[in-house]
């Protein structure tokens, strides 16, 4: 059975109880090899049911998120191969109707905007985004390179604009300094008791001292710090460590956490276990 969802919102009653897996392909459409299917958007296993989202992303957000709007999938895939070297979270969708629905939606650090978009032009995707007043970086990625073109783009409110054929190392600087530009405006540093972490480069030290962490043992001690006093379900873990093509148990996020517990031990940080509910770090 298929199910047609706008929003993971759609999932919030539902309690995974068994193995998450992500694949990609068209909204109500039986999956298509890689390359031969135009448009992706994700899809939802759980205990043999199948759901799709009309947007590719994530429900629950790291300290880094990109969002990729490019409907040249091949070109979209590269830059984000090459922004996930860095550790951070990358989504991309290549529709501008579904682009401005999931910015609405979600929460982004970084919007990097193609202008020639099926659906909805990018210009009018970012006109919408600044009329809002939604403080989100925003770069475009585009062909059209002559000056009114680029002149009209930072009026209509770019950070930045990048014309195509670009380097990747180029665009990666750019977002690297858009990046922290946004992040200059609040404290990079979550404390707990002795230990200390950093949202920029993700370190975690205690008593100045650094902690060994593995990338997801150290996505689960974010999100935890992320949302202090919070409780998130392990559910929600999954969705946060794990990319569209991976699998993932919930035995799986029951290992990091035993793992971080004990690493971060001397720290004076309890790792509280929420009966039927989830984890949360008190402050």
């Amino acid at each position: 059975m298929t199910q047609i969802a706008p929003s993971i919102v759609d999932f919030l009653p539902f309690r995974l109880s068994a193995v998450i897996v992500f694949f990609r392909s068209l909204p109500g459409v039986p999956l298509a090899p890689e390359g031969k299917s135009k448009r992706k958007s994700c899809q939802l296993a759980v205990d043999g049911q199948i759901f799709n989202f009309r947007s590719c992303f994530r429900c629950y957000l790291r300290e880094m998120r990109i969002l990729i709007v490019e409907d040249n999938l091949v070109l979209a895939d590269k830059i984000a191969a090459a922004l996930r070297q860095t550790d951070h979270a990358v989504d991309m969708v290549h529709d501008g109707e579904d682009a401005l629905n999931l910015v609405l939606q979600e929460t982004f650090d970084l919007l990097i905007l193609d202008l020639s978009l099926p659906g909805l032009d990018g210009i009018e995707i970012l006109k919408t985004v600044r009329a809002r007043q939604i403080n989100l970086p925003v770069m475009i990625l585009t062909a059209r390179g002559n000056l009114d073109e680029r002149v009209a783009g930072l009026d209509a409110g770019a950070d930045d604009y990048m014309v195509k054929p670009f380097e990747l190392s180029e665009l990666e600087a750019r977002a690297r300094a858009l990046l922290r530009r946004n992040i200059g405006k609040r404290n990079p540093y979550i404390t707990v008791g002795k230990l200390s972490f950093n949202s920029v480069d993700r370190s975690v030290t205690i008593d100045g001292q650094p902690v060994s962490l593995t990338p997801r043992e150290r996505g689960v001690l974010e999100i935890l710090l992320l949302n202090i006093s919070q409780v998130i379900s392990k559910e929600k873990i999954a969705l946060h460590l794990f990319g569209f093509d991976d699998e993932a148990s919930v035995k799986s996020i029951e290992l990091y956490i035993s793992r971080l517990r004990k690493k971060i031990a001397s720290g004076d940080v309890e790792v509280r276990t929420i009966r039927g509910l989830g984890y949360m770090i008190d402050e």
